[in-house]
């Protein structure tokens, strides 16, 4: 019996946090053909933050016509910086304005 009680209370507390959590950024469809399927894409990226420029490669991931992530193992240190998802254009091209004051160009490395 109390091994029941303990499953509803924590049934209980469970669902309210996960009502409290609020999704931060809502990744939407586009209302056009999009060219990129979902997936990782090679890319190179140029990292600007004030004066400092940076170039790098390394693969990105899209859904839905937008940048969703750029794996951090494969980005400088200094150059880590959380982004809302942004749209990318049918030449794989986008501006990405992530926190810290750091901006991504990013160009697909198309075949």
């Amino acid at each position: 019996m109390r091994t029941i009680g303990f499953l509803l209370i924590f049934m209980l507390l469970a669902g309210s946090l996960r009502a409290q959590t609020k999704q931060k950024y809502v990744i939407k469809s586009p209302q056009f053909g999009c060219t990129f399927e979902d997936g990782f894409f090679e890319a190179k990226i140029i990292a600007k933050q004030a004066d400092k420029v940076q170039q790098f490669q390394t693969p990105v991931y899209i859904e839905g016509c937008q940048v969703l992530s750029i794996p951090s193992e494969k980005v400088p240190k200094e150059w880590r910086a959380l982004f809302p998802p942004t749209d990318i254009d049918d030449a794989g091209n986008t501006l990405i304005k992530a926190d810290r004051g750091i901006e991504y160009e990013v160009h697909l490395i198309l075949p």
